[in-house]
């Protein structure tokens, strides 16, 4: 049965969010019982243990709201968080991330790519924002976007354009090469 809270062939709430709901229909509101409580999530916050982490950790904290929209509650993979990136951006991040074979962690709402040694290296927030930590001498080859670095206190971070609109740029290989360069370099920080 199709779920009508999703238009037929949309595809905003498909692969970005893996959102499932087997074709059943949402309540207009889940009761606040079903709601996770932040505290519960702290625990498996995987940004935790690592000092090279505590900078990106307070900017994917602030601003961060328990779900309370029916998708960002129906969606195990946001953790009890609601959802603070648009589906067509998650799905960029993930393409992107597909040349590294890492999947982002939704930590307090947004995508975030993990090396495997525990050290955040991307994370998108918003339509347009990608933030990537990258060594000094790979900050120049990136086309930055418009919005810079926000709040995120921390020069290793860069923000990248992630639909650059330039004759011949192809958009996804520069940033897919832009996320490998991060990979990398994400082996070399910390301990």
């Amino acid at each position: 049965m199709h779920n009508p809270r999703v238009p037929s062939g949309d595809t905003r709430y498909g692969r970005a969010l893996a959102l499932r709901t087997g074709g059943a229909r949402l309540p207009p509101r889940q009761s606040a019982a079903l709601t996770h409580p932040p505290e519960r999530h702290l625990a498996t916050d995987p940004l935790q243990a690592l000092p090279e982490n505590a900078s990106v950790r307070r900017y994917l904290e602030a601003g961060a709201e328990p779900a309370s929209s029916d998708h960002s509650l129906a969606n195990p993979r946001l953790g009890g968080w609601e959802l603070r990136c648009h589906p067509d951006l998650v799905e960029r991040l993930e393409e992107a991330a597909l040349a590294v074979g890492i999947e982002p962690a939704f930590l307090y709402g947004l995508p975030v790519l993990i090396h495997p040694d525990g050290v955040a290296f991307a994370t998108a927030r918003g339509t347009s924002l990608v933030l990537l930590r990258l060594p000094g001498d790979a900050r120049d080859g990136v086309q930055r976007s418009r919005w810079g670095t926000e709040d995120l206190d921390d020069a290793a971070w860069v923000d990248v354009e992630p639909w650059l609109d330039l004759p011949g740029a192809q958009p996804l290989e520069r940033l897919s090469e832009w996320v490998v360069r991060a990979f990398e370099h994400a082996a070399t920080v910390g301990g």
